[in-house]
């Protein structure tokens, strides 16, 4: 699937996402434009990484039938990594959580309440 076909991506937050990828190397891109991320990020243990994380970490879900990257088993996964991971899944939200469509009611409200139980 095209990002662009993707529910609530019009041509603003096209423009957008392309000021966003401007700014990223190169390298990385060439990457991901080839469909190597897989080759690129090989080398990184990311388990190893999570569990060295020692701060709160909330990992917010774009629900998959919308397009989010990130599978319940992922999420499960990750929380069993982390030493103190919190998780919201955003239902009905495509990847960008509602920050292209302007929809951030869900995401704001996610992050609040996250924020206010530290």
């Amino acid at each position: 699937m095209r990002y662009g076909d993707l529910p609530g991506v019009d041509n603003e937050h096209l423009l957008g996402w392309a000021e966003t990828l401007s700014q990223v190397d190169p390298d990385v891109a060439q990457y991901h434009a080839e469909g190597r991320m897989d080759e690129y990020v090989q080398h990184v243990d990311l388990d190893a990484a999570m569990k060295r994380v020692s701060c709160p970490v909330l990992l917010l879900q774009a629900d998959p039938a919308q397009g989010g990257n990130i599978s319940d088993d992922d999420v499960k996964h990750a929380l069993s990594l982390l030493s103190e991971g919190f998780h919201v899944r955003l239902n009905g939200t495509v990847h960008g959580l509602g920050l292209g469509s302007q929809k951030v009611g869900p995401l704001q409200r996610a992050v609040t309440k996250y924020l206010e139980s530290l």
